[in-house]
Order: structure tokens, then C-alpha cells, then sequence
């Protein structure tokens, strides 16, 4: 089961994600979306015209969801049947997965990083996606 933490890279918080590449259709999808990122600076960055992570806060209960366009998806051979929700920014994306938890961090960076091996297993080789924010979708 995914799950939230916070890293602090260059003294600057930011909101982590575990994800299991072999548990939920979801978690697969987004360990598939590693293959599209971009390599720089020791992690993975995806295009946000990709995929991108959206952010709501109640309190300190923090829900990241993490949704992709269909094309990228099903570039990936990515079964977007079995994933019927959709974005709250972007209705035509959609939402991979949904992590919530329990967070006292004020300020953490606009970047969510992903990372696919357990978070106190974590160790300098293991490269994160970075998701962006959400695009500007106003029409």
C-alpha cells in the first residue's frame, strides 16, 4: 500500500510517495510512468503535460493523487479500465492512485517524489520520479 513521508533535500522539505510496483493496478501505473521520466540530477523528471501530482489539505491530513492522460497510459499498455476515477484539475486525466496521511510539515516543496523501494530502504541509488503540480487546464 502506498504511502506518504517526507524527505528534505537541500535543507528544503518535500512530500514523498512509496509506491509497490507490484501491488495495486494504480501503484503499477505509476512505477510504469518511471519509464517516461527523464533522467537529470540523480532522479526522474515527468513531462507535467504527462502526468503530475495533485495536492489537498484538511488539517494535517494531506491526499496526494497521482493521475496521467490516457495516451500516455495506454502507450505504457497501461489497462485504464480498471482506473475509472479522474483528476480534479484535468476531468480527460486519469487518477492512478490516491495516498493519504497524516502530515506537521508547514511548507514542503511544489515537487512530489516517487519512490519505489520501502522509505528506511532508501539509499542514494535509488532515483525518484518527480512529479510537478498540476498544468494550468484554464480554457
Amino acid at each position: 500500500m502506498a504511502e506518504l513521508f517526507v524527505r528534505t533535500e537541500d535543507d528544503v522539505p518535500v512530500l514523498a510517495i512509496v509506491v509497490d510496483p507490484e501491488a495495486s493496478v494504480g501503484e503499477r501505473a505509476v512505477a510504469e510512468l518511471g519509464s517516461r521520466g527523464y533522467e537529470g540530477d540523480d532522479v526522474r523528471y515527468l513531462v507535467q503535460t504527462d502526468g503530475w501530482a495533485e495536492r489537498s489539505r484538511d488539517g494535517a491530513t494531506l491526499t496526494v493523487d497521482v493521475v496521467a492522460h490516457a495516451a500516455v497510459l495506454e502507450s505504457l499498455e497501461v489497462d485504464t479500465s480498471a482506473l475509472p476515477e479522474r483528476s480534479e484539475v484535468d476531468p480527460t486525466a486519469i487518477r492512478l492512485l490516491r495516498v493519504t496521511g497524516e502530515l506537521n510539515v508547514a511548507t514542503l516543496s511544489d515537487a512530489t517524489a516517487v519512490y519505489f523501494t520501502p522509505a528506511d530502504k532508501i539509499t542514494e541509488d535509488d532515483w525518484p520520479l518527480i512529479l510537478a503540480p498540476p498544468p494550468d487546464v484554464r480554457g
